[in-house]
């Protein structure tokens, strides 16, 4: 994962087991230069999008995020992705919907 390029999608971290999706997303964040190790990079992770005030933060790193749970929300992190503002998630499952708005990583 050397060298994610920060593109205007909100990139997402998929798989079923939580473990895993923690794992890829700490490697993602360092591909990306938001952190320089995966154990750094944990400490940037926010545990749910509510952690995160959307209106002032500079990115967007959350475990388990759920697309379904809130449209609005969804809709401001597309919004800030393509805004160039990094968006960095993990989720069980993409809404069709949304999938065209997201980089994905297995």
């Amino acid at each position: 994962m050397r060298n994610i390029e920060r593109k205007c999608k909100i990139m997402v971290a998929q798989s079923n087991d939580r473990g895993r999706r923690e794992e890829l997303l700490g490697k993602m964040l360092v591909g990306a230069g938001m952190a320089k190790l995966p154990s750094t990079a944990k400490q940037i992770i926010s545990r749910s999008i509510s952690d995160v005030d959307l209106d002032t933060c500079f990115f967007v790193a959350v475990q388990d995020f759920n697309f379904s749970r809130s449209h609005l929300i969804t809709q401001k992190l597309i919004r800030m992705a393509i805004q160039g503002i990094p968006v960095f998630v993990s989720a069980k499952h993409i809404p069709n919907q949304v999938l065209q708005f997201c980089e994905v990583y297995y």
